[in-house]
């Protein structure tokens, strides 16, 4: 069974904002829960971060990979209604994507929001598509 420490840790990182590009905060989290269990913890100039620890026996070598970033967005504009656009950072699987509700990261905090889109026209009368 997972304890309660880790329990936390894995909340807080799922919970914290990381898309590619913006690691920074999940790499926080993440040094600061794994430097207890590590001999040496440093970083390169990209950003990576990395721990090692030296065992009791000087084989086998054992590298655990990992990234800290996940999918997401940046927004590309925002209309006069206040409707975003946005390009994807990562790969997304696009039809999933309606519905689907997002934190949207600002200067100010964060904005809820949630994935909608525009009725195609084809489904409008001449008299709605007027409108758009």
């Amino acid at each position: 069974m997972i304890d309660q420490h880790a329990m936390e840790f894995l909340e807080e990182l799922i919970n914290c904002f990381g898309p590619s590009g913006f690691e920074r905060e999940p790499a926080k989290i993440v040094k600061k829960y794994v430097s207890p269990y590590a001999d040496k913890v440093y970083t390169d100039k990209l950003g990576s971060l990395m721990f090692s620890r030296r065992g009791s026996a000087d084989s086998p070598t054992v590298l655990l990979p990992g990234h800290v970033d996940e999918v997401g967005f940046i927004v590309s504009s925002i209309n006069k209604l206040g409707f975003l656009t946005f390009n994807p950072l990562g790969g997304w699987f696009d039809q999933v994507l309606l519905g689907q509700r997002v934190k949207v990261k600002t200067e100010k905090g964060i904005i809820p929001g949630i994935i909608a889109a525009n009725l195609p026209t084809c489904y409008l009368r001449a008299s709605e598509r007027r409108l758009l």
